[in-house]
């Protein structure tokens, strides 16, 4: 009988971790819902306190927020896309050959290879939205704007969008100025698309 009890009581502790883990898996994952109820407050306040006359993503993937956002304006908004590649993928001296693209101007970040293109700077005293999925540490967007405000924009022109970003962002002032959800920490966000 006393096995049958530790049997049972070793189920309600496997039981309750499982839940555990679920729940913080819950807590760092972005749902195509988040999305779009994301897209939708972010959009009606962007709307209502700041018109964008274009929208500059990072990389592609980027434009899967952007859609979400784009449905909600009644006007057409030029867009600008971007480059970021991830530094993890290339080896040191690598990098140096993929600095020189033409029409881009080249901008490192702590984890990324980021280029902006050069027709951005046709919109020096406009509004610009930067728009991301997520904004963990805040060092990309910050030094995204830093480097279009050292190009001549005027940091009011510029305003940042993520669905989500950290604890941490906020804390260190580099959280974008619209986000939809807080996380805890940057470890592992899971995407609707994957982690």
């Amino acid at each position: 009988m006393s096995a049958l009890l530790s049997l049972i009581s070793l189920g309600f502790a496997v039981f309750e971790y499982l839940q555990k883990r679920k729940a913080e898996k819950a807590l760092k994952t972005i749902t195509w819902e988040d999305m779009q109820k994301a897209s939708e407050k972010m959009a009606k306040k962007l709307i209502k306190k700041y018109k964008p006359d274009v929208i500059y993503i990072p990389n592609i993937k980027s434009g899967i927020m952007l859609q979400f956002i784009r449905n909600y304006f009644k006007e057409y908004i030029p867009i600008i896309v971007g480059q970021a590649v991830s530094k993890e993928y290339f080896t040191e001296n690598a990098s140096d050959k993929i600095k020189d693209i033409k029409n881009y101007w080249y901008v490192e970040t702590q984890k990324w290879h980021a280029y902006i293109p050069s027709s951005l700077l046709k919109y020096k005293n406009k509004n610009i939205l930067i728009i991301d999925n997520i904004s963990l540490t805040g060092n990309f967007l910050h030094t995204i704007t830093k480097e279009l405000i050292q190009h001549g924009i005027s940091n009011k022109h510029i305003v940042t969008a993520c669905i989500a970003t950290t604890e941490a962002a906020i804390r260190d002032c580099m959280a974008p100025q619209y986000y939809y959800k807080i996380l805890t920490d940057s470890k592992t966000v899971y995407m609707p698309w994957g982690v």
